[in-house]
């Protein structure tokens, strides 16, 4: 069974922050970490390891069971007391995925200006956290670039999260919710082309992630999806004697 992932079961390359509330604050402070290398299983972010915090980004399980160790020294006494806390890194579940859609007919219902016609894909990313009682806004970035000289990107959208336009074809979709273990949201795209030529329309992640520890998606194998809208037939006007 998989865990919902916290400080002392941090999934690979999740970021979480470890705090004390001091006898003291004027006392002096010292942070240990014993497994493991720094930089190599792990990246400490905080500035120094002598305040009553720290945040560490946890890279690999090799050091599994790591140590983190908090000192706090009397100034006055040289009296010291010593917190622990042992945890395991485990490996991340977080996974993001698109996939091609069913290619789909032409919208178009007026083949009088069939070159001015504008027809819609929809793309499906998935995601799954591993766990069911782990449920984390996500985020997305990805760029939308037309699949053929015929087709023109006019619009891209979703109902779910919040879109932002990077310019240049990319896009950031963020504060995805999510829910009992998994979600799945569509990213809409509508294309201008002729109504009787093949259009199509390519959607590729470039950065996927939850929002509560940082964690990324765990590969991106599954990143890319091409959608395609067949052309409709070019039927002459019904002609008469």
């Amino acid at each position: 069974m998989v865990m919902a992932q916290g400080g002392g079961n941090p999934l690979v390359n999740s970021t979480h922050g470890y705090k004390v509330i001091p006898g003291d604050s004027g006392n002096d402070f010292l942070w240990e970490i014993t497994g493991g290398t720094e930089d190599v299983d792990y990246v400490v972010n905080s500035a120094n390891l002598t305040g009553d915090s720290l945040n560490i980004t946890w890279l690999s399980t090799t050091g599994n069971p790591y140590k983190l160790t908090f000192k706090e020294t009397d100034t006055s006494t040289g009296c010291e007391t010593s917190k622990e806390l042992t945890l395991n890194v485990v490996a991340n579940t977080f996974d993001v995925s698109i996939s091609n859609p069913i290619a789909t007919c032409n919208s178009a219902n007026d083949t009088t200006d069939a070159s001015n016609n504008f027809s819609i894909i929809d793309f499906t990313v998935n995601m799954t956290t591993g766990s069911s009682s782990w449920n984390p806004n996500w985020e997305i970035t990805f760029n939308v670039a037309s699949g053929n000289v015929s087709s023109t990107v006019d619009n891209v959208w979703s109902a779910t999260g919040t879109l932002n336009d990077n310019g240049g074809g990319s896009y950031t979709l963020t504060d995805i919710p999510s829910s009992s273990l998994n979600n799945e949201i569509t990213i809409s795209v509508r294309l201008a082309g002729a109504a009787f030529t093949e259009l199509s329309a390519d959607v590729n992640i470039t950065e996927a992630k939850e929002l509560e520890y940082n964690t990324p998606d765990k590969d991106n194998d599954d990143w890319t999806a091409a959608g395609i809208i067949n052309p409709i037939p070019n039927t002459s006007a019904i002609i008469t004697d």
